[in-house]
């Protein structure tokens, strides 16, 4: 073993953190550009849903747009992981949330395929800064918890835009509204970012003498590891698309939007309801519970209801969501039959997502997105309201 993997090994904290203990200051730093950057997972069917109206994106490009975007979040996390140390982190998440400034404000210019192409280069920027946010996590004395807090923090923010949005940007921006909320919150992560520690403390890696794999992964650890990668599928799937149904079912834009900020304010009420039962029922029963329930959201929006049972179908998606989201750590984080743990890597989650965007863009178009599945449907048009 190295000099440097046994100092990262015996440099804990007294409270348990690998390393210093980062200042609360420091603390909230992380979690806040972390929010910044995955504000778009939340929003995205308000800001694309806008363009799509405005005639400057059409719905399969939204679905590619999406896609793109969340694969290379993924891919931004694991090439961050793969080649930064973690070392000037004040250059490193300036720079980045610098880089997704400029990349959303470019947006307010673009149309179509340009679209997609600054989704990717956001994607990437993101996945710098979600990074720095995994470094603080899997350095705390309790990773489980901190990736709870993380979540919450990041769903009020997407709960926040996504229904500030329509109700107080777009009137005076119309469709470039989503663009600007999101890069004046990047330039926000960019001062932030001097906030944060100049360094952290190197992990203990392996060595030629000790392999990575201590012991075989258990088959039910690839088993649980799929199951949620279809979650995060289908969740995502429904939320890209969401908007666009609101449309077709009668909503103005401004319920379009409140739709998505119940869908996500609802998830956060779930995660609660499972942190209290959580420890009592298996995780595997609590995915059987959310599933006629995620069913029955999916029948009952078939039929483009009405604002007021549309707005209960979305918050009742989220709040199973948040249930289920909350009871499937228990899943991608379980112990091995001799005492070890497996999970994830930081990119596993935004790499499963675009799954379900590419479902869902399978079975759409702008002439057959609603006409296909219901009667009630009424022929594609873009709502003048965005303009």
């Amino acid at each position: 073993m190295s000099l440097e993997d046994t100092q990262a090994r015996g440099a804990r904290a007294e409270d348990g953190w690998i390393g210093s203990r980062p200042t609360a200051a420091q603390i909230a730093a992380f979690l806040a550009i972390g929010s910044v950057a995955l504000i778009m997972a939340g929003v995205q069917p308000v800001v694309l849903g806008g363009l799509v109206d405005a005639g400057r994106l059409d719905v399969n490009q939204l679905g590619w747009s999406v896609t793109i975007e969340f694969l290379a979040i993924g891919l931004g996390v694991g090439l961050a992981d793969a080649f930064l140390p973690p070392r000037r982190l004040k250059l490193v998440g300036f720079v980045a949330a610098l880089v997704l400034a400029v990349v959303n404000l470019a947006g307010l210019e673009v149309s179509g395929l340009g679209v997609l192409v600054i989704r990717a280069l956001a994607g990437l920027a993101e996945g710098g800064l979600v990074w720095l946010t995994t470094l603080m996590i899997v350095r705390s004395p309790t990773p489980g918890r901190w990736s709870g807090i993380f979540l919450v923090s990041q769903a009020v923010l997407q709960v926040a835009c996504a229904a500030g949005i329509p109700l107080l940007v777009s009137p005076s921006l119309g469709a470039n509204a989503g663009f600007a909320t999101l890069g004046a919150s990047a330039v926000l992560a960019a001062a932030v970012a001097f906030v944060l520690p100049a360094s952290l403390a190197p992990l203990a890696g392996n060595t030629s003498d000790e392999p990575v794999l201590a012991e075989p992964i258990p088959k039910a650890a690839y088993v649980s590891l799929a199951a949620v990668f279809l979650l995060f599928s289908f969740f995502i799937g429904f939320l890209a698309y969401v908007e666009q149904l609101a449309g077709q079912a009668g909503l103005t834009p401004v319920q379009g939007g409140l739709a998505v900020a119940l869908a996500l304010g609802s998830s956060i009420v779930g995660s609660g309801l499972a942190a209290v039962v959580a420890e009592r029922i298996p995780y595997h029963r609590a995915f059987l519970v959310c599933l006629p329930v995620f069913l029955s959201v999916l029948v009952g929006l078939w039929v483009l209801p009405g604002p007021g049972v549309f707005l209960a179908f979305a918050g009742l998606h989220g709040l199973a969501w948040g249930f289920c989201r909350r009871c499937r750590r228990r899943s991608s984080s379980s112990r091995t039959p001799r005492g070890g743990r497996f999970c994830w890597p930081p990119a596993f989650r935004p790499s499963a997502r675009p799954l379900g965007q590419c479902s869902a863009r399978s079975l759409s178009a702008p002439t057959r997105f609603a006409a296909r599945w219901s009667p009630r449907a009424r022929a594609w048009r873009p709502r003048s309201s965005w303009r």
